[in-house]
């Protein structure tokens, strides 16, 4: 195996992980019905799930290539892992059961950003505190 496509397998894992959750007809709901955390639930886990994928993708590609602060390579994986969410909710609208929403589309795009600038903000701490380059 290569090491690019090694440095990969997080992501690609954890893009499975979310299809899976996609497709699942009882996907898993933490709290008690009708609670607060059960009505949160939702929305914070689409915002999570999205922003761990774009965050590994970034972490792939600096594995692998530069690290790169232009925008371009950046926006590539936010339009990326957003049209992944875009696609597994449209083929979420035909599984039984679970219903497609833009909104849900709308907090894929938005934990995506939220992965990007997180790790960006991350790596700015780490590296004003010279624990890496």
């Amino acid at each position: 195996m290569s090491k690019r496509l090694a440095a990969g397998l997080p992501a690609l894992c954890w893009a499975s992980i979310i299809f899976w959750l996609s497709i699942d007809i009882d996907p898993p709901s933490p709290g008690a019905e009708g609670s607060t955390v059960s009505s949160l639930a939702p929305y914070v886990g689409h915002l999570a799930v999205y922003a761990v994928l774009a965050a590994l993708l970034i972490v792939w590609r600096w594995a692998t290539l530069a690290v790169a602060t232009s925008l371009l390579p950046n926006a590539v994986v936010f339009v990326g892992v957003t049209a992944y969410g875009g696609v597994l909710e449209l083929y979420q609208g035909t599984v039984p059961e679970r219903t497609a929403a833009w909104g849900d589309v709308l907090l894929n795009g938005a934990g995506a950003l939220a992965g990007i600038a997180g790790l960006f903000v991350l790596r700015a701490l780490l590296t004003r505190m010279r624990l890496v380059h």
